[in-house]
């Protein structure tokens, strides 16, 4: 499981996420991405959105199953 955490300064006060997520890529499989979500539902669409682009890049460079699992979600402004 990692963390990952997204930060931005808004005018004079920061703000971030923290995305807690688990990445498994099998080389040599047939290409496919499976995600599985988890967290809160708000953010379910911008995420999925988010991985299908990284996905998009990412399967140009590599041939492969790339799964998802997005567990929490969590925003501090």
């Amino acid at each position: 499981m990692q963390t990952y955490k997204l930060r931005k300064q808004v005018k004079n006060r920061g703000c971030y996420a923290e995305i807690v997520f688990d990445i498994v890529f099998l080389e040599g499989s047939e290409q496919e991405l499976v995600i599985e979500y988890k967290a809160a539902s708000q953010w379910e669409q911008m995420c999925k959105a988010g991985i299908t682009i990284f996905y998009d890049y990412f399967r140009r460079e590599r041939r492969g199953r790339l799964e998802v699992i997005i567990y929490e979600i969590d925003w501090y402004l």
